[in-house]
């Protein structure tokens, strides 16, 4: 395990940022993209597991199309 305090990620993906969000923040859509069980409840403060339970945690802030804060557990 490696510790950290901050994660900065950057993904290109020939999709409207409105189409990506809703994909990422609808557990059935998430499941069909990456082939994974996911559960996600997609309000600021909502908890979510991805990845077959690999990824897990709360939504610390959501604009919808622009952006994805995630605390992870």
């Amino acid at each position: 395990r490696v510790k950290t305090e901050n994660i900065f990620q950057v993904i290109e993906i020939e999709a409207t940022p409105l189409a990506i969000y809703n994909t990422y923040m609808d557990e059935k859509k998430h499941a069909e993209f990456t082939g994974m069980q996911a559960t996600i409840d997609p309000v600021e403060g909502g908890k979510f597991e991805t990845c077959n339970g690999r990824n897990n945690g709360y939504h610390l802030s959501l604009k919808k199309g622009k952006r994805i804060v995630h605390q992870l557990l």
